[in-house]
């Protein structure tokens, strides 16, 4: 959640080649060098936010620092990104996760 150019996801490939891996990254930019670096690696790359909610979230878009905000009173330029909520995509996709590695830029206690 939040593997921005996927090295976590890389190096989990690396040391786990056997089990299956999901790279979770907004950031349309971010997204673009993820799935071109997990290409033929058997990397799956969602294009979502993860949140308590499926919907629609506002994310500033800052290279390595972008984040998914709440208070748009910020400066920074912004989009909107489509977030899903783990426990639905999890139940949607069959999938029991064993490790969850979490890099969401301060939001990890739920600001």
């Amino acid at each position: 959640i939040g593997a921005y150019h996927g090295i976590y996801s890389l190096l989990a490939r690396d040391v786990n080649p056997k089990v299956m891996i999901y790279a979770f990254e907004p950031n349309p930019i971010s997204l673009q060098v993820l799935r071109h670096a997990c290409e033929n690696k058997d990397i799956h790359v969602v294009g979502n936010a993860v949140a308590e909610n499926d919907g629609a979230l506002s994310f500033v878009l800052n290279h390595a620092a972008s984040r998914v905000i709440s208070d748009l009173s910020t400066d920074e330029q912004s989009i909107s990104v489509t977030a899903v909520a783990l426990d639905s995509w999890v139940l949607a996709n069959a999938v029991l996760p064993s490790l969850i590695k979490i890099d969401v830029e301060g939001a990890e206690a739920g600001r």
